[in-house]
Protein backbone atom coordinates (compact mmCIF):
# COMPACT_ATOMS: atom_id res chain seq x y z
CA UNK A 1 0.00 0.00 0.00
CA UNK A 2 2.80 2.43 0.87
CA UNK A 3 4.66 1.58 -2.33
CA UNK A 4 1.50 2.11 -4.36
CA UNK A 5 0.93 5.50 -2.71
CA UNK A 6 4.56 6.52 -3.32
CA UNK A 7 4.27 5.54 -7.00
CA UNK A 8 1.06 7.52 -7.37
CA UNK A 9 2.56 10.59 -5.69
CA UNK A 10 5.70 10.39 -7.79
CA UNK A 11 3.57 10.16 -10.90
CA UNK A 12 1.61 13.24 -9.88
CA UNK A 13 4.74 15.31 -9.28
CA UNK A 14 6.42 14.12 -12.48
CA UNK A 15 3.41 14.65 -14.73
CA UNK A 16 5.14 16.86 -17.32
CA UNK A 17 8.16 14.55 -17.53
CA UNK A 18 6.03 11.40 -17.79
CA UNK A 19 3.73 12.62 -20.55
CA UNK A 20 0.73 12.93 -18.24
CA UNK A 21 0.07 16.60 -18.86
CA UNK A 22 -3.62 17.32 -19.24
CA UNK A 23 -5.28 19.64 -21.73
CA UNK A 24 -8.91 20.43 -22.45
CA UNK A 25 -9.12 17.50 -24.88
CA UNK A 26 -7.25 15.05 -22.66
CA UNK A 27 -7.70 13.46 -19.26
CA UNK A 28 -5.02 12.07 -16.98
CA UNK A 29 -5.96 8.71 -15.51
CA UNK A 30 -4.09 7.04 -12.66
CA UNK A 31 -4.28 3.25 -12.59
CA UNK A 32 -2.38 1.12 -10.09
CA UNK A 33 0.44 3.63 -9.64
CA UNK A 34 0.83 4.49 -13.31
CA UNK A 35 -0.61 7.46 -15.15
CA UNK A 36 -1.90 7.64 -18.68
CA UNK A 37 -3.25 10.49 -20.77
CA UNK A 38 -6.28 9.71 -22.89
CA UNK A 39 -8.34 11.79 -25.26
CA UNK A 40 -11.67 12.69 -23.72
CA UNK A 41 -15.08 12.50 -25.37
CA UNK A 42 -17.44 14.33 -23.02
CA UNK A 43 -20.00 15.82 -25.38
CA UNK A 44 -22.40 14.18 -27.85
CA UNK A 45 -20.37 15.12 -30.94
CA UNK A 46 -17.08 13.78 -29.56
CA UNK A 47 -18.78 10.59 -28.30
CA UNK A 48 -20.39 10.02 -31.71
CA UNK A 49 -17.07 10.47 -33.56
CA UNK A 50 -15.04 8.39 -31.09
CA UNK A 51 -12.05 6.73 -32.73
CA UNK A 52 -13.63 6.34 -36.17
CA UNK A 53 -11.52 6.74 -39.32
CA UNK A 54 -8.18 6.39 -37.55
CA UNK A 55 -5.59 4.16 -39.15
CA UNK A 56 -3.03 4.36 -36.32
CA UNK A 57 -3.01 4.73 -32.57
CA UNK A 58 -0.15 4.50 -30.07
CA UNK A 59 0.13 1.55 -27.72
CA UNK A 60 -0.99 3.49 -24.63
CA UNK A 61 -3.31 5.92 -26.43
CA UNK A 62 -7.06 5.74 -26.02
CA UNK A 63 -10.29 7.61 -25.55
CA UNK A 64 -12.25 8.10 -22.34
CA UNK A 65 -15.99 8.51 -22.95
CA UNK A 66 -17.78 10.51 -20.25
CA UNK A 67 -21.56 10.50 -19.90
CA UNK A 68 -23.66 12.83 -17.73
CA UNK A 69 -25.38 9.96 -15.88
CA UNK A 70 -25.12 6.22 -15.44
CA UNK A 71 -26.75 4.04 -18.08
CA UNK A 72 -26.13 0.92 -20.13
CA UNK A 73 -23.64 1.91 -22.80
CA UNK A 74 -23.33 0.33 -26.24
CA UNK A 75 -20.49 0.82 -28.73
CA UNK A 76 -19.79 -0.51 -32.20
CA UNK A 77 -16.85 -0.29 -34.58
CA UNK A 78 -18.35 1.40 -37.66
CA UNK A 79 -15.53 3.04 -39.64
CA UNK A 80 -13.01 2.01 -36.96
CA UNK A 81 -9.93 0.34 -38.44
CA UNK A 82 -8.03 -0.51 -35.22
CA UNK A 83 -8.73 -3.50 -32.96
CA UNK A 84 -9.85 -2.14 -29.59
CA UNK A 85 -10.59 -3.21 -26.05
CA UNK A 86 -13.22 -1.32 -24.10
CA UNK A 87 -13.58 -1.05 -20.34
CA UNK A 88 -16.99 -0.13 -18.96
CA UNK A 89 -16.43 1.91 -15.79
CA UNK A 90 -18.78 2.69 -12.91
CA UNK A 91 -19.43 6.18 -11.55
CA UNK A 92 -16.87 5.57 -8.77
CA UNK A 93 -14.16 4.63 -11.28
CA UNK A 94 -14.14 0.82 -11.03
CA UNK A 95 -13.79 -1.29 -14.14
CA UNK A 96 -16.99 -3.33 -14.35
CA UNK A 97 -16.03 -5.29 -17.45
CA UNK A 98 -13.56 -5.38 -20.32
CA UNK A 99 -14.58 -6.46 -23.81
CA UNK A 100 -12.77 -6.77 -27.15
CA UNK A 101 -14.03 -5.25 -30.40
CA UNK A 102 -13.13 -6.09 -33.99
CA UNK A 103 -12.43 -3.48 -36.68
CA UNK A 104 -15.44 -2.48 -38.79
CA UNK A 105 -17.83 -4.74 -36.79
CA UNK A 106 -21.16 -2.97 -36.36
CA UNK A 107 -22.45 -5.47 -33.80
CA UNK A 108 -23.19 -3.52 -30.59
CA UNK A 109 -20.96 -4.25 -27.59
CA UNK A 110 -23.00 -3.25 -24.54
CA UNK A 111 -22.26 -2.98 -20.85
CA UNK A 112 -24.05 -5.54 -18.68
CA UNK A 113 -24.82 -2.92 -16.03
CA UNK A 114 -25.27 0.83 -15.85
CA UNK A 115 -21.95 2.68 -16.07
CA UNK A 116 -20.90 6.30 -16.49
CA UNK A 117 -17.63 5.92 -18.40
CA UNK A 118 -16.04 3.81 -21.11
CA UNK A 119 -12.37 3.64 -22.04
CA UNK A 120 -11.37 2.47 -25.51
CA UNK A 121 -7.74 1.46 -25.99
CA UNK A 122 -5.71 -0.55 -28.46
CA UNK A 123 -6.39 -4.29 -28.21
CA UNK A 124 -4.23 -5.89 -25.50
CA UNK A 125 -3.55 -2.66 -23.56
CA UNK A 126 -5.26 -3.87 -20.38
CA UNK A 127 -3.42 -7.21 -20.45
CA UNK A 128 -0.03 -5.58 -21.17
CA UNK A 129 -0.51 -3.10 -18.32
CA UNK A 130 -1.86 -5.72 -15.88
CA UNK A 131 -5.21 -3.88 -15.57
CA UNK A 132 -8.22 -6.07 -14.78
CA UNK A 133 -11.90 -5.94 -13.88
CA UNK A 134 -12.33 -4.42 -10.42
CA UNK A 135 -9.35 -2.09 -10.81
CA UNK A 136 -9.99 1.49 -9.69
CA UNK A 137 -9.18 4.35 -12.04
CA UNK A 138 -8.52 7.71 -10.45
CA UNK A 139 -9.98 10.37 -12.69
CA UNK A 140 -13.60 10.61 -11.65
CA UNK A 141 -15.10 14.07 -11.40
CA UNK A 142 -16.76 14.57 -8.04
CA UNK A 143 -20.48 15.42 -8.09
Amino acid sequence: MIIRLMLLLSCCFLIPASGCAETGDQKTVHIDGSCYTFEIAANPEARKQGLMHRKEMGGTAGMLFVYPAERRLCFYMKNTFISLDIAFITKDGRIAEIRSMQPMDETPVCSAAKVKYALEVRRGFFDRQGIAVGEKLDFVERD
